[in-house]
């Protein structure tokens, strides 16, 4: 994609290993920072071998650890993007975060509410029980205090824009780009990143295929606004915006009764 290496060089920035390797080797980083921190909490709490599968169930069923790990997961993957540019003499920020208008952010961010209303306007079309499954399957990850709301906004507004854009649209894109066309390339990302979000398999029927299909025309979205502005910045800010835009109304009518 033009506009986005800061320099010509010998070979591209990333090779079909890296659709592969970068989540591999972030889930590796992952788990050994998460077993790390498991094994400190067990030793500064001095908790018995006995207590152990106990301890380690309630941590699993924590909201707190749960947004920690996917937390870990998402720096761990920008991490090995880092990793795996620097070996081929690239930088992270010119490669993939070219400096682009300011009007082109707002542009993506009001580009990105627009979908997420639309999105909204178009599930409330569906049947009463497909809606009511669709809002039983949203409680069950709406957080119930502030803490786990403001993690959850962190993570969907920030963190998941940033790292799904840099691995879809900066490393899959771009190397489907080099085998197929824009149009074709553009397509079989926004699959993988339709499928990696789960609709179909958490939510068999009507209802998930909705779903399924207002993400992939999310995902087209995202990949023609990185091949006209060169850069991922307008992406991030586009997705950020469909997400928060997704997340405030039923976030905002949880807090104003929330424990604290």
């Amino acid at each position: 994609m033009p506009g986005l290496e800061e320099e010509p060089a010998s070979r591209p920035p990333h090779s079909w290993w890296d659709i592969v390797a970068v989540p591999l080797l972030a889930m590796a980083m992952a788990a050994v920072a998460a077993g790390g921190a498991a094994l400190l909490y067990v030793f500064m709490q001095e908790i018995p071998l006995a207590e152990l599968r106990e301890t380690a169930t309630r941590a699993f069923r924590s909201t707190y650890v749960v947004y920690g790990a996917q937390a870990v997961l998402y720096l761990a993957i920008v991490f090995s993007v880092w990793v795996v540019l620097a070996l081929r003499g690239y930088r992270l920020l010119p490669t993939h975060f070219a400096a682009t208008r300011a009007r082109s952010l707002l542009a993506a961010v009001a580009i990105g509410a627009m979908l997420a209303i639309l999105a909204v306007l178009l599930l409330s079309l569906l049947p009463e029980d497909t809606q009511r499954q669709l809002v039983e399957g949203s409680e069950l990850l709406m957080p119930e205090t502030v803490g786990e709301a403001l993690m959850l906004l962190v993570i969907a507004a920030l963190l998941a824009p940033l790292v799904e854009e840099l691995y879809f649209r900066g490393i899959v894109l771009r190397v489907l780009e080099g085998r197929f066309s824009f149009a074709v390339a553009a397509a079989i990302t926004a699959v993988f990143f339709t499928l990696m979000h789960g609709h179909l398999f958490n939510l068999p029927g009507l209802g998930g295929w909705v779903l399924t299909g207002v993400i992939f025309i999310l995902g087209m979205v995202l990949a023609w606004s990185v091949r006209w502005s060169g850069s991922l910045r307008p992406a991030i800010a586009m997705h950020a915006a469909y997400n928060f835009t997704l997340l405030a109304p039923g976030m905002a009518a949880m807090l104003t009764g929330v424990q604290t």
